[in-house]
């Protein structure tokens, strides 16, 4: 009987033994499959646990172009060539609450900054996929590598005006601490990406390729207006400008043939700016000219802002930007705005070639009349900057500095903003002012003449 016990106490041993080391290894299990699922899914990746994928081509039957991320979240995707996208406004999420257009590394912050727009007032947490290509010393790449890192919103630059969206800078940390190739931005971490945006880059160079580069916001309202185009380049290149970045939202055939001359003569960029929202201030134009800024900053010393209607003009002896500006180490100079009136007549206002300044509507040599009021800085100022020194814009100031520094507010006996304007004015206090006549009048006249006959 108590061999019986004894043999039956045992075997119960034996049986809870065997069902506690079952039980363990079930909850092994279940705990790897917990983490690893929480690895995959969690949308707050950091930095310090940022996956690394090694991408390569895959057998000699594969494009060049096609890549295959071996990976344990990534799995079976292809990175494609046609995936890179430019001058195109890329949808972050399904839900539209955010777009990026273009992307450029700023290796000072070790970052990558993304020009786009978000709903205002909604917090955004999205995931930058960082692509960081090795050549292989024969013309192509062969293996990347991948990270991803947490994209912020680093500037919302405040001027929505109330609109349901606004310009916005996003930001991501570079994990490699080196300029990637290509940035995707995706809603969540280990998502496959709809697309690529090729990275830019913001090194100060040495010597820049130009001094000043004139930037000019969206044209809108399938833009149709030839002569003020034509006019507007070639007086801003006889005031010294050697680029101007032209941003196009919609402008007419005549425009677009106009701007291909000039590309041709490596003298304008065109930056497609299809806007996928209508409810955003003045066509996106802080996120314009902010692209513009940081695609400036590698080649261009200055950057110009001025509309199509606004030049900014020298006083007395001094006739180029560069005369204005020089021996000065200013960051930015800004430039008050004054009114010219094209709906005034001036009885003064007779020169020699008249006739042909009438025949190409140049209406900086036919009007002469401005208002006796000059506007105060910063209320539709217009500005020269640095480009190594800012990092951001808006549209009539120059925010933000850092180390004490500061604009130049320029008096308009020195340069001023010409602004010429159609709508009738409220008050008869007129100033006569045949500045740009005087100094431009007969050279702009040959210039113009030059441009149209290519064009003819």
């Amino acid at each position: 009987m108590i061999r019986q016990c004894t043999f039956s106490m045992r075997f119960m041993h034996a049986v809870c033994m065997l069902f506690l080391l079952m039980c363990c290894c079930e909850i092994y299990i279940w705990r790897s499959w917990f983490w690893r699922i929480l690895r995959v899914n969690t949308a707050n990746l950091t930095i310090s646990n940022a996956t690394r994928y090694e991408l390569n081509i895959k057998s000699s039957s594969v494009e060049e172009t096609d890549v295959k991320i071996q990976s344990e979240c990534l799995n079976g995707i292809v990175f494609r060539q046609e995936k890179v996208q430019e001058h195109a406004w890329l949808p972050v999420d399904q839900g539209m609450n955010a777009y990026v257009f273009s992307a450029f590394y700023d290796a000072e912050t070790n970052s990558v900054l993304l020009i786009g727009l978000k709903l205002s007032g909604v917090i955004l947490r999205y995931t930058c996929q960082l692509w960081y290509a090795n050549g292989t010393g024969r013309g192509h790449v062969n293996s990347h590598v991948f990270r991803e890192s947490k994209m912020v919103v680093d500037n919302a630059y405040g001027e929505s005006h109330e609109r349901r969206y606004t310009s916005v800078r996003f930001k991501c940390f570079s994990p490699l601490g080196k300029k990637p190739s290509y940035v995707s931005a995706v809603e969540t971490p280990c998502r496959e990406p709809s697309n690529h945006i090729a990275v830019k880059s913001m090194e100060i160079p040495k010597t820049y390729k130009r001094r000043f580069t004139v930037c000019l916001m969206p044209l809108h309202n399938n833009f149709n207006d030839s002569y003020a185009l034509v006019q507007w380049i070639e007086l801003n290149l006889l005031l010294g400008a050697e680029n101007f970045v032209v941003y196009n939202y919609s402008s007419s055939a005549n425009i677009r043939t106009i701007l291909d001359l000039y590309t041709k003569r490596n003298i304008t960029e065109v930056v497609q700016w299809s806007i996928p929202v209508e409810e955003v201030h003045y066509f996106g134009q802080v996120a314009a000219i902010n692209d513009c800024l940081y695609r400036s900053k590698h080649d261009s010393e200055f950057l110009v802002n001025v509309d199509l209607d606004e030049y900014i003009i020298p006083r007395y002896n001094a006739k180029t930007w560069s005369d204005v500006i020089a021996n000065s180490s200013e960051i930015a100079f800004v430039f008050r705005n004054v009114f010219y009136r094209k709906d005034v007549s001036s009885r003064e206002n007779d020169f020699p070639n008249k006739p042909m300044a009438e025949e190409y509507k140049l209406s900086t040599l036919l009007t002469s009349v401005h208002d006796a009021k000059i506007l105060p800085h910063n209320q539709r100022s217009k500005y020269i900057v640095r480009t190594s020194k800012v990092n951001v814009l808006m549209i009539h100031e120059v925010p933000f500095f850092g180390n004490g520094a500061r604009a130049l507010f320029v008096s308009p006996h020195v340069a001023s903003v010409h602004h010429y304007r159609d709508d009738k004015a409220d008050h008869d206090k007129f100033i006569h002012d045949d500045t740009v006549l005087q100094k431009y009048g007969q050279q702009l006249i040959e210039n113009v003449k030059d441009t149209w006959e290519h064009l003819s």
